[in-house]
């Protein structure tokens, strides 16, 4: 989710962001289908043979028709501008390898305009999508050393040299191997009440959490105005321009014990929609566009777009 929106903001119209499964990925197919955006394609590809989405990038590179390819994997976030980087020096028309902030090691690369192992990787790397100038991605079991076969093998079908090494900084890897990051992604212009506990998630642009907050593991777009005491947990997603009251309380698992299995369901909140003070959010629900809840309203259903929902 958080990947998604680190660059959602900045695609444009005859941009297109493929989003492919391994196998069934219920999240993301939801998120998808919430921003109902016709520039983000979900399909799923389950290959037994293929891992860290190898086949998957292959998948897509097959179906894709826009100018050029930017890999960009679940740990990696996309910074401010970077589409617009990507588009100002794919004019030359050749390879491009960016720079990556690699949290996991504190250091960014490249260091060296070398092609080499711990110096470069696929999301660092854009290559113009031109029928026989890409190499498929090996389905190799060494997620470093398929990057740096696929980057190998790519420019081989170029001449020498074509490779344009590029000074901007366009994407940020959180933590290698999955997982969740520890810190949180904080976008341009929003503010965290330095007593709110925010933990794990991203924050879209200009949005604000309020004093004593708890959010984590969750994804907030942007322009949204989260009030005192709201309580937002992982498997949350709110869209743009969300408010959510005072006391407000989303939950993940409909019928949790103190020792069982954590058994999350995802929770959509879309553009626009507005959270009464005190009002409880019961998980796997989505509330649609604009929707109204009620202050201290128990919602125990989805809620329609414009809808003014008062409780059960």
């Amino acid at each position: 989710m958080r990947s998604l929106y680190s660059g959602l903001s900045d695609l444009r119209d005859d941009d297109e962001w493929w989003i492919i499964g391994d196998g069934s990925q219920p999240i993301a197919k939801s998120l998808v289908e919430s921003l109902d955006d016709r520039r983000l394609k979900y399909l799923e590809y389950a290959d037994p043979n293929s891992r860290y989405g190898n086949a998957q990038r292959n998948f897509a590179m097959q179906r894709a028709t826009a100018d050029y390819f930017l890999f960009l994997d679940d740990d990696d976030v996309l910074l401010p501008g970077a589409l617009d980087c990507i588009r100002q020096e794919g004019q030359h028309n050749v390879p491009l390898m960016f720079r990556m902030d690699y949290r996991p090691r504190r250091c960014t690369l490249w260091k060296t305009r070398q092609v080499r192992k711990s110096n470069v990787g696929g999301t660092m790397f854009c290559v113009p999508n031109i029928l026989g100038k890409w190499k498929p991605w090996t389905l190799a079991k060494n997620p470093g050393l398929s990057d740096l076969q696929f980057i190998q093998e790519t420019l081989s079908l170029w001449p020498e040299n074509s490779l344009r090494w590029c000074e901007q900084i366009i994407c940020r890897c959180d933590r290698h191997n999955g997982g969740q990051p520890t810190e949180v992604v904080l976008s341009d212009g929003a503010k965290l009440h330095p007593s709110a506990n925010v933990y794990n998630t991203f924050v879209g642009e200009n949005t604000k959490v309020a004093a004593f907050a708890e959010v984590g593991g969750a994804c907030l777009g942007r322009n949204c105005k989260i009030q005192a005491f709201a309580f937002i947990p992982p498997g949350v997603t709110l869209a743009d321009d969300v408010f959510v009251g005072p006391h407000v309380c989303f939950t993940n698992d409909r019928v949790p014990k103190a020792r069982k299995n954590w058994n999350p369901q995802a929770t959509w909140v879309k553009q626009g929609a507005s959270i009464g003070a005190n009002a409880t959010i019961l998980s796997g629900i989505t509330i649609g566009e604009n929707a109204m809840i009620a202050a201290g309203a128990t919602v125990v259903r989805d809620v329609a777009n414009n809808e003014t929902y008062f409780g059960k």
